[in-house]
């Protein structure tokens, strides 16, 4: 064993992310590697998450960073941000909204059996005055639809797949 004692752990392959408690988790291992909770990007997967985090060193570049079963690490792969580029502090995020944005994406953008969702966190979304926005994404064989909301869980809009 790794030497933990915590025993309220669910096992890495049941545990959902895409859960008030999952996307905590995730959070709080990656917080220390990315020296902080502000990210020039997140996305938020079932089983793993991704995230985006600009050095502490010098802002105008940045690393990315993952979290899978259960661990936290440096992807050692980054980049140079587009000038501009602003962050958002994923502990601004209303984090037990996510049921429900997930609910009623799944409900409401005529994806009937969603085989994957995903939620993304932009900094700045150039359609809603460069606010700070949530995407919920959902999507089978043949593609996907989302809907956007607030960082609060207020739902901005909705982007469904056309009916047939």
């Amino acid at each position: 064993s790794d030497g933990s004692d915590e025993q309220d752990v669910p096992e890495p392959e049941t545990a959902d992310l895409l859960t008030p408690d999952g996307a905590r988790t995730a959070i709080d291992a990656l917080k220390p590697l990315m020296g902080g909770t502000k990210v020039t990007d997140f996305t938020l997967y079932g089983e793993h998450a991704s995230a985006e985090a600009p050095l502490k060193s010098n802002a105008a570049l940045y690393d990315r960073f993952s979290y899978r079963d259960g661990r936290a690490k440096n992807d050692d792969m980054g980049g140079t941000l587009m000038s501009g580029s602003t962050t958002v502090d994923l502990d601004s995020v209303d984090w037990d909204a996510l049921p429900a944005l997930l609910k009623t994406a799944e409900e409401t953008l005529n994806v009937e059996e969603p085989e994957s969702s995903y939620v993304i966190v932009d900094p700045s979304s150039p359609f809603h005055d460069d606010r700070p926005v949530l995407r919920v994404y959902v999507s089978d064989a043949h593609g996907g639809a989302f809907l956007t909301a607030e960082l609060d869980g207020r739902v901005i809009e909705k982007n469904p797949r056309p009916k047939g």
